[in-house]
């Protein structure tokens, strides 16, 4: 069974070609998919892997277990070098540079490794061009692909995941689902109920990538000691940007326990008026197993801040950790401030060094979004 709501239209491909369809006139699209008759416009790829299907890998409408009628897609993964990558794909179609909010919603049927051993990375991603390499998915690795408990056998968990995107010049954000085998063993996992939500940001809204400079963003910190903190705008190896190939690193050294690393831009507004500000941006953490938690900065100021004080109302929750090496989480945070005698209004994102510990953090694909209330 397949539900679709036509308000954004979702692009029709074949052989690598894209069909040429109209631009999207409303604000927002919601598409649903269950594979009861096919594949609904998603296509299957494949990058990183050895031999062909059906030994070596395959994707395929199966009736082995569903959630949502009586057909689900299954992933085959052989993974003879525990490196190979499956993934389903559908393009969409936007107005060109349009900044997004995407929400991407499925079940997966996965069952734990026997022996407790390693588990396999879920692909889930919200990109501007149809992904080919393990560099173009990088964005799209997220958690381990678990059963959610201590029991082995297959159980359904619900999974989503949100992104704020900015569209190309061409005007299509590719969605891609799938499995990453990061060990060499076969496995088998079961997608189902697929829902995507694309809904337009306001014109008002500011999207930063730092793929050339650090766009008016600028670094400070407050409460160091002895301690240390760098930002810099890093092409990190492996990980690379959620946007683009660059992100901004934060290096925090808090030999105290209290030390504050942040970037701040100014956006112009009209004084005495109340404003509503989103926040949006991607974050990864290196935070692994029982290392200490720090916590993330974020908020909007009438004045530049200065000192550790001053952020107090900006200390959010605690990081939490995206595997180590993979993986950007999406954090969204609304706020609203009166500019009363200020003719702009300060944002700032950064982390507070909560423990006496060195951690390092990523932030990309910022999104600021003011508007009058």
């Amino acid at each position: 069974m397949k539900r679709i709501a036509y308000i954004l239209i979702p692009l029709l491909f074949s052989a690598g070609h894209i069909s040429t369809v109209a631009r999207p006139t409303t604000d927002q699209l919601t598409e649903s998919s269950s594979f009861e008759t096919g594949f609904d416009g998603w296509s299957i790829k494949n990058t990183d892997v050895w031999g062909d299907p059906p030994e070596a890998w395959s994707i395929t409408r199966s009736q082995d277990m569903a959630t949502d009628g009586t057909t689900s897609v299954k992933f085959f993964l052989a993974n003879f070098n525990d490196a190979e990558k499956i993934w389903i794909e559908k393009p969409f179609s936007v107005a060109p540079g349009q900044i997004c909010d995407v929400k991407v919603e499925y079940t997966l049927a996965a069952v734990n490794p026997i022996d407790g051993g390693p588990l396999f990375t879920i692909m889930t991603g919200v990109l501007k061009r149809s992904p080919d390499t393990r560099e173009d998915l990088a964005p799209s690795y997220k958690d381990e692909a678990h059963n959610g408990s201590s029991e082995s056998g297959y159980k359904w968990l619900d999974k989503q995941y949100e992104f704020t995107v900015k569209a190309n010049e061409e005007g299509v954000l590719y969605v891609v689902i799938g499995i990453w085998g990061t060990w060499e063993v076969s496995k088998i996992f079961y997608v189902d109920n697929v829902h995507v939500t694309i809904s337009k940001k306001a014109e008002t809204s500011q999207f930063y990538s730092f793929e050339d400079d650090l766009q008016e963003w600028t670094s400070k910190n407050a409460d160091l000691d002895s301690g240390s903190a760098t930002i810099e705008r890093i092409k990190q190896f492996a990980l690379f940007g959620e946007d683009g190939g660059y992100s901004i690193k934060f290096d925090l050294n808090s030999l105290n326990g209290n030390g504050k690393v942040w970037i701040e831009r100014p956006f112009l507004v009209e004084r005495g008026r109340k404003y509503k500000v989103s926040l949006d941006f991607a974050f990864h953490s290196n935070d692994c197993g029982d290392t200490p938690r720090f916590r993330i900065i974020s908020g909007v100021f009438r004045r530049p801040p200065e000192t550790g004080d001053d952020l107090l109302d900006a200390v959010q929750e605690k990081t939490t950790s995206t595997g180590c090496t993979w993986g950007w989480l999406h954090k969204s945070y609304q706020f609203t401030i009166k500019a009363k005698k200020t003719d702009a209004l300060y944002v700032v994102i950064g982390i507070w060094g909560t423990e006496k510990a060195q951690r390092t953090y990523n932030v990309d694909s910022v999104c600021v979004t003011i508007t009058p209330k």
